[in-house]
């Protein structure tokens, strides 16, 4: 589309001057579709089917709105007579068909039919010729079925844009009505017309009314309305002649007579209360008589709605309308159908449309896969290197298209002539050639597209990569001239991370490592261009890799920390580190034990994605020397109080020096010393075996001398002050472990009788040892404390009173 706009620019001028397009259509309208298509506003442009295309976005434009039904181009209102109501000729009533056609404007987001979800319901009202002033009846009409109407203007030549769109709206109401000698009229009106319509006074304020009257002779004969058969064009092309029939049949086989005549005037703008007679959609419909719209005289009529110089006529008898329009522009028309039966006027039909006149071209369209076009309006087509040359045929509409002819102009004035839709030629040599291709070259819809061919010098892009991809440094990329090809001009790289340059040899120094595409796009200066890629892999790897150990030496056991002078590693580099005793890591700081006793060489090694390698080793070797392994026993495995006296057996290897701690309380040299503990508690005993190479190990193991219970509790007493068995306590030894001792009585119902803190405290019977006697009976008791260890011990029984 871009294209075909392009190469209609040259000629829009004269051509809107021709006709007689309005200066202010020309700079706005055109000008805001082109704008739509990204392409600025021209000052010229051609009869094409783009103009039309635009021209009929102007005539069909119009503002949506849920309230005014600027939307509405056009209706009519036609009756059937279904006989007498109930089929009783008592009734004296007859029972009609109402059918409403309304037609709208559905492109864009204009507002629905009336009785559509949305909008008023699409009410009319019924008058009485004798009764003009007082409605007979108010009804709406349900949804109406609604039809797309066929564009399609009835010229082969000619197309309707994708977006003009007419619907019909078709709406059927039965209703009874008596017969009286006095006529019906039923009507609606609704406002606002298309404020782009051309020929009326103000369109945007101008409402329309659709009416029919049953006259009394038709009630009598129930008579049947004429119904016209088809809906008028669409668009009609300016300058064009047209004929379309725009008769009706009446099933009567009544006599018609055919003739244009004014719209009906319905209803005004008022938004506010569009209910009011001068509101967008009155309720009720206001009575006949009925004022007609006012034309835009002397140039427009309601005899000339197209225009004076549009030539237009119609048939009284058959209906038919044939004229050219002259004017671009969108009308309101109308046409009225008389029905007389034996030379009485019985009904009168009167359709309210409008029509639409665009400058039109050829349904075919000349075009080629192109961008550019020159002064001339020619096709640029242009070859580097090559003198074989395939063209692309994008010519529209191919089922308009019947045949192709392709003209050149080669070496030496031959013309080569070729018949299919797309063509390859050779020119044979370098030099500037003129084509042609012609659209049905023997039909009537004809279109051409002219062409310059250049055939130029090939152009080629190549380089080389100088540098070293596994050092840190710049790269150099040096361009490779080809020996008989065009020379560059200009040169665009992209190194791939969002470096470019247009120099002819750039250098270019990568900041981080990974995976990159050179691009590099030549151009000549006759506009030839070549363009290549390299891909490659850029992992430099550190140029004096360097190690480092925190310890040079130690004993068996020994952790050593490792660093280097490269302590991160990009992703996807591997990093080996060898201890030298068959262990290895790949962290960046590593830390490494050293089990055995030796001298062991420590080396590093990092390898890159595309298998660059840096190695590096530790200056001096790790120098491990033999250690003991420092462990003991002991006897007694639970010492106590009692018995205190600890027996301790060295159980370390490699050991040549014991050095004994016994928790500060004394220490010993002996490999297996005996220490006696001089209370109960928790101590901690250290042993440093040592080895001739001054290597030292530590054991430690903690020694619980632990404390002797030894406590037996009776299970009765008696106090009676007989002085046998007259208190309750335990008979034993709690031993030195004193802390958090409780003694407490509990009777069977879970009251506290007794409690004491003194491991030596007793109960004699009575609440708390001073209050009443307890009855003879069975008491629970319980027993808490904690040992030397901290440990919680407890323990639960019952014990009988007696008395």
């Amino acid at each position: 589309m871009l294209q075909a706009l392009e190469k209609k620019l040259l000629r829009f001028r004269h051509y809107a001057v021709k006709i007689g397009l309005p200066n202010m259509i020309i700079s706005k309208k055109i000008e805001s579709v082109l704008f739509e298509n990204s392409i600025q506003a021209p000052k010229t442009i051609s009869v094409s089917r783009i103009l039309f295309a635009v021209t009929f976005l102007w005539l069909m434009a119009a503002v949506s709105s849920p309230v005014k039904a600027e939307h509405i181009i056009g209706g009519v209102i036609t009756y059937e007579c279904l006989g007498y109501t109930n089929n009783n000729p008592a009734s004296n009533s007859r029972r009609y068909r109402i059918i409403m056609k309304v037609y709208r404007d559905c492109r864009g987001s204009g507002a629905g039919f009336d009785s559509t979800p949305g909008a008023f319901p699409a009410h009319t009202t019924i008058y009485r010729s004798d009764r003009p002033t007082v409605p007979v009846r108010v009804f709406s009409f349900a949804r109406p079925t609604e039809t797309d109407i066929d564009p399609n203007p009835g010229n082969l030549c000619v197309v309707v844009p994708p977006n003009v769109c007419v619907q019909e709206g078709v709406y059927v109401e039965e209703i009874d009505l008596p017969i009286l000698p006095v006529s019906y009229f039923i009507s609606y009106q609704r406002c606002c017309r298309n404020a782009t319509i051309s020929n009326i006074q103000d369109p945007a304020r101008t409402g329309a009314t659709y009416s029919v009257e049953i006259t009394p002779e038709a009630q009598l004969t129930c008579n049947n309305s004429p119904v016209f058969d088809n809906f008028p064009p669409i668009v009609l092309c300016a300058n064009e002649p047209f004929a379309f029939s725009h008769s009706a049949i009446d099933r009567d086989g009544d006599s018609l007579v055919y003739a244009f005549c004014a719209p009906f005037l319905g209803g005004g703008p008022d938004d506010n209360t569009p209910r009011s007679p001068n509101g967008t959609a009155p309720d009720p419909d206001q009575a006949p008589p009925y004022q007609t719209i006012s034309f835009l005289a002397p140039n427009f009529t309601e005899q000339a709605p197209l225009g004076i110089t549009s030539d237009l006529t119609i048939d009284p008898a058959t209906g038919l309308i044939q004229g050219v329009p002259r004017v671009i522009g969108q009308f309101v028309m109308g046409v009225c159908v008389r029905e007389y039966r034996a030379g009485q006027l019985i009904s009168t039909i009167r359709r309210d449309f409008q029509l639409n006149v665009s400058s039109c071209d050829p349904v075919v369209e000349a075009s080629l896969g192109l961008d550019s076009l020159n002064a001339n309006g020619e096709y640029i087509v242009q070859s580097c290197g090559g003198t074989v040359v395939s063209l692309i045929n994008e010519s529209r509409d191919t089922q308009y298209i019947e045949g192709y002819r392709w003209e050149f102009s080669i070496a030496g004035n031959q013309q080569t002539v070729l018949n299919t839709r797309d063509v390859t030629v050779d020119f044979g040599a370098p030099g500037t050639y003129t084509g042609r291709l012609i659209l049905n070259p023997l039909g009537d819809c004809r279109d051409t597209a002219d062409l310059s061919i250049t055939i130029l010098p090939e152009i080629q892009a190549a380089f080389t990569l100088v540098g070293d991809t596994c050092q840190t440094g710049p790269l150099q990329l040096q361009y490779q001239q080809a020996v008989g090809l065009a020379t560059p001009s200009t040169w665009q790289w992209q190194f791939g991370d969002g470096g470019t340059s247009t120099n002819r040899d750039p250098l270019h120094s990568y900041t981080q490592p990974g995976d990159f595409t050179i691009r590099l796009q030549v151009e000549s200066a006759e506009g030839c261009v070549d363009t290549t890629s390299r891909s490659f892999r850029y992992y430099p790897v550190p140029p004096d890799l360097e190690i480092r150990a925190d310890i040079g030496q130690g004993c068996q056991g020994q952790q050593v920390s490792f660093a280097s002078n490269s302590p991160v590693s990009p992703t996807g580099y591997l990093r080996q580190w060898d201890f030298g005793d068959g262990q290895t890591a790949t962290g960046s700081s590593p830390r490494h034990i050293y089990e055995q006793a030796g001298t062991f060489p420590v080396s590093l090694r990092i390898q890159a994605p595309n298998g660059c390698v840096a190695l590096a080793q530790l200056a001096q070797p790790i120098a491990i020397a033999e250690a003991p392994t420092a462990n003991f026993t002991f006897d007694p495995e639970r010492p106590s109080a009692v018995n205190p006296t600890v027996q301790f057996t060295d159980a370390s290897t490699n050991a040549f020096t014991w050095q004994w701690d016994f928790g500060g309380l004394g220490a010993a040299t002996e490999q297996d010393p005996v220490f006696t503990f001089p209370d109960t508690g928790r101590y901690v005993v250290t042993l440093l075996a040592g080895h001739p190479s001054g290597c030292v190990d530590t054991a430690r193991q903690v020694i619980n001398v632990v404390s002797l219970v030894a406590v037996y509790f009776p299970n009765a007493f008696s106090p009676n002050d007989d002085g046998v068995n007259d208190v309750f306590r335990g008979e034993g030894s709690f031993g030195t472990i004193q802390r958090d001792f409780q003694f407490q009585i509990w009777s069977r119902w879970g009251d506290l009788i007794f409690q004491t803190n003194d491991p030596n405290g007793a109960w004699d019977g009575r609440v708390n040892n001073y209050g009443e006697l307890c009855p003879e009976g069975v008491y629970l008791y319980t027993v808490t404390y904690r040992n030397e260890m901290g440990k919680l011990n407890r323990f639960v029984g019952t014990v009988a009173l007696l008395r």
